[in-house]
């Protein structure tokens, strides 16, 4: 595969002539546009964003492309071995991202460096807008079913819950992974106690876009760029910080990494409570 790009971060927002997501919008060359996912391996390193233009990497400082293709990764996730999967939008250019007669959502597909991807299953058929890999299961928000997918064999076979859902986000609790919350496209934050199975809106909760639970707490950014918590699994909220321009966040479950357009990547070790910017 092609050499890094290094990056000069560019502001979120769509460009014209892309081969990207649809198949209708494009950003130029080595522009990051709209970050969907932080992901965040053990121990914080490596550390990826998951964009509306690609996958890029966090290296020494700098934030490099790993390909040259233009995927929409609405979701992706860092498994135990080190694979990375994904799910969006292919590249209208990378043929074996697509089946005839069918719409361009990749479905589950997997990496072992982000260069290029491979599909493992449900190519044309769902779209998932957030993967949690948990000890033993992989769940997946999948926006073509309304339904929190499960998959006790890596992604390879699901089985829908029952309960209706059109998530934007989802975090599932690392002590209890019954126990879920969701960003509902419907009902705003919604949250779940039987795996999915049922759904319900969390009343008087903030509006959300973006959730991590780490080890001690939930993680949110809202519609504004605040920075709130909860450690009563999201019945209340706390206001930690303001970062403006966040809109994605990701998490070791010990540190809690934000991206905020147009240009920076934060830490925080103390969940929300204080950032240090990563990129310069």
């Amino acid at each position: 595969m092609t050499a890094f790009l290094v990056l000069v971060l560019a502001a979120c927002g769509d460009s014209e002539g892309s081969t990207a997501g649809s198949g209708t919008e494009q950003a130029d060359e080595g522009e990051l546009v709209h970050v969907h996912d932080v992901l965040v391996g053990a121990g914080g390193s490596p550390v990826y964003l998951a964009a509306h233009t690609g996958l890029y990497e966090l290296r020494d400082g700098e934030v490099v492309a790993r390909s040259d293709h233009f995927d929409d990764l609405m979701a992706a996730a860092i498994e135990p071995d080190g694979t990375l999967i994904a799910s969006g939008h292919p590249d209208l250019s990378t043929e074996n991202l697509r089946i005839a007669g069918k719409p361009p959502l990749l479905g589950l597909v997997e990496s072992d460096d982000g260069s290029t991807w491979t599909p493992r299953s449900l190519l044309g058929d769902a779209d998932f807008h957030a993967l949690v890999v948990t000890e033993g299961r992989l769940y997946g928000a999948d926006s073509t079913s309304a339904r929190v997918m499960v998959s006790d064999d890596g992604g390879h076979t699901w089985e829908p819950s029952a309960g209706d859902a059109q998530l934007l986000d989802l975090a599932i609790n690392p002590a209890d992974p019954d126990q879920m919350v969701g960003v509902d496209l419907d009902r705003g934050l919604a949250v779940s106690d039987d795996g999915g199975d049922s759904w319900a809106p969390m009343a008087g909760a903030p509006n959300l876009v973006d959730l991590e639970w780490t080890s001690s707490a939930l993680v949110a950014i809202d519609a504004e760029g605040a920075i709130l918590r909860s450690t009563d699994a999201g019945l209340t909220w706390t206001p930690a910080a303001t970062l403006p321009g966040a809109e994605a966040l990701g998490s070791d479950g010990t540190d809690v990494y934000a991206y905020a357009a147009p240009t920076a990547l934060h830490r925080s070790g103390d969940d929300g409570e204080s950032w240090s910017e990563v990129t310069p």
